[in-house]
């Protein structure tokens, strides 16, 4: 039996001797720990939903508890930060609506600017343009990156 297998024996043996089922156990507290990264990483995923049309990745989320369990109890990092060929897409189709809403959001407040007077129409027209510019190009990175990845494939 290696050391590993042996620590994890004693810790077992731990939990079984301190009757597990029992409030306030070892093994609850392991059980209640779990559970509270489940439940952080579930609210901090919730938090990330820009509307509620959107749904949760359980699998990230599972991802995400294990990696602060691991962080709390052992003090390692299992996370790796890289971002998946589909996380990079959804940034890139977040990243592109975040731009189309800004254009959306600044016509509409330079329209509402132009209409309220004629000499604000300038400003509409800067804002209006640049926010439009802004959406453009984001539009183009996505199908420039879109085209890479298939390219890659």
């Amino acid at each position: 039996m290696s050391e590993v297998e042996k620590a994890l024996a004693v810790i077992r043996q731990a939990m079984l001797d301190d009757g597990p089922s029992d409030l306030g156990s070892f093994a609850h507290g392991w059980h209640c720990n779990i559970a509270m990264m489940c439940y952080d990483a579930i609210n901090a995923a919730k938090l990330e939903l820009k509307h509620e049309m959107q749904s949760i990745d359980a699998h990230a989320v599972g991802n995400d508890a294990a990696s602060r369990f691991m962080k709390l109890c052992f003090g390692v990092e299992t996370t790796d930060n890289t971002m998946s060929k589909r996380e990079q897409l959804q940034q890139k189709v977040a990243d592109t609506k975040a731009a189309y809403d800004a254009y959306d959001a600044a016509y509409d407040a330079a329209y509402a600017a132009y209409a309220a007077s004629y000499a604000d129409y300038a400003a509409y027209d800067a804002a209006t343009y640049a926010a439009y510019a802004a959406w453009v190009k984001a539009k183009l990175e996505l199908k420039e990156y879109l085209k890479e990845q298939q390219d890659n494939e």
